[in-house]
């Protein structure tokens, strides 16, 4: 639970926030099942996803195959941090980690083929993940995983080596079509929406293809927690597609720091800085209807520094300010809609529990 306060809004809120319920069990010795089903509180009311749903056969630590839907290949934060939010120093995910449904822009989620690995090498460990899947659909969310748009997959892998010192260096790249073409509804009818002139809008995307690469640099200590991640974002659009002109491809650079000392069992102080940077208007991010549109061209740079108690073994109390500033409206994370401000206050006071 939260309380917020943000200088653009013209009421402060209590918010609720994600019920989380984490499944894990052995089939046998080499079978598992892993289970997140997710209630999220939204502006229109509850939402239920299955976030992560696979089974896994372990052959042994260097390779592990699953089948289902999980978190995609994309650095360190979207593999280690899922959707409990207690896991996690800060109040709030970094801008680029976002959910497709929370306003993010990267597909955190995939439904395939996973697979997995990790061993000791030298004075560490060496790691990889290799995920084949759905890939985009016509609009970043949802999510594709119950179908797929395009004939052919989307690729993911990651590449990481932990030191026994804390330190843990890691690439990663991600491939896939942009399907193009009408989003479809639960009764395989094509979805729509009301605009805010009250018409009915068809839910359609451009037709391209994306290419994501990334690297990250994680320091943790028993005393200092310091996450850097970095995804270069590339949308190649067809000439000829709808919603866009092929001749405007779109470059995304993001990237977050954050830091933490932890100054005894209990306490833990912290700073994050973050940049969302976009070339132009992207066509496959707009498409999104509503409050979800964030691929406005400019750049975002946010501000925070916060603190961490422990109030149990199982409970912390996270307070975080937030000062956010651009040169494109912005896209408010407790709001439905964009602003035309530039700059933004935000306080958030929340607590977390796990058990």
């Amino acid at each position: 639970m939260s309380y917020i306060y943000d200088s653009n809004a013209s009421n402060n809120s209590f918010q609720i926030h994600d019920v989380d319920f984490f499944i894990s069990g052995s089939v046998d010795k080499k079978v598992s099942y892993v289970a997140e089903v997710n209630f999220q509180p939204t502006f229109e009311g509850v939402s239920t996803d299955i976030e992560r749903s696979y089974i896994q056969y372990e052959i042994n630590p260097w390779f592990k195959i699953a089948i289902g839907r999980f978190h995609t290949a994309l650095g360190y934060w979207n593999d280690t941090y899922h959707h409990g939010s207690y896991l996690y120093t800060s109040v709030t995910r970094p801008l680029m980690e976002r959910f497709e449904d929370s306003g993010g822009l990267l597909p955190v989620h995939n439904t395939g083929i996973e697979i997995r690995g990790k061993g000791a090498f030298h004075d560490g460990n060496i790691g990889y993940i290799f995920n084949i899947g759905n890939g985009r659909g016509p609009v970043k969310d949802p999510s594709t995983f119950f179908n797929s748009y395009s004939k052919s997959k989307s690729i993911s892998a990651s590449v990481f080596y932990e030191m026994d010192s804390g330190l843990r260096v890691g690439v990663n790249a991600w491939r896939s079509e942009l399907p193009g073409g009408a989003l479809m509804a639960a009764d395989s009818t094509p979805a729509t929406y009301t605009d805010s002139n009250g018409n009915t809008v068809q839910v359609t995307g451009p037709k391209g293809s994306e290419y994501i690469y990334g690297a990250h640099m994680v320091y943790n200590t028993p005393e200092i927690e310091w996450l850097t991640e970095y995804d270069l974002m590339l949308h190649h659009y067809y000439i000829g597609s709808s919603n866009a002109d092929g001749s405007k491809d779109t470059t995304i650079n993001l990237l977050y720091s954050q830091f933490g000392y932890h100054v005894n069992s209990v306490l833990t102080p912290f700073v994050r800085y973050e940049i969302d940077a976009t070339s132009t208007a992207d066509a496959y991010l707009n498409a999104s209807p509503g409050y979800k549109a964030t691929g406005l061209p400019g750049t975002l740079r946010q501000y925070i520094a916060g603190a961490r108690y422990e109030l149990s073994a199982s409970s912390a109390l996270k307070l975080e300010v937030t000062y956010l500033n651009s040169n494109a409206p912005l896209f408010i994370t407790n709001s439905p809609n964009p602003t035309s401000n530039k700059t933004d206050w935000q306080s958030n006071l929340n607590w977390s529990f796990a058990w």
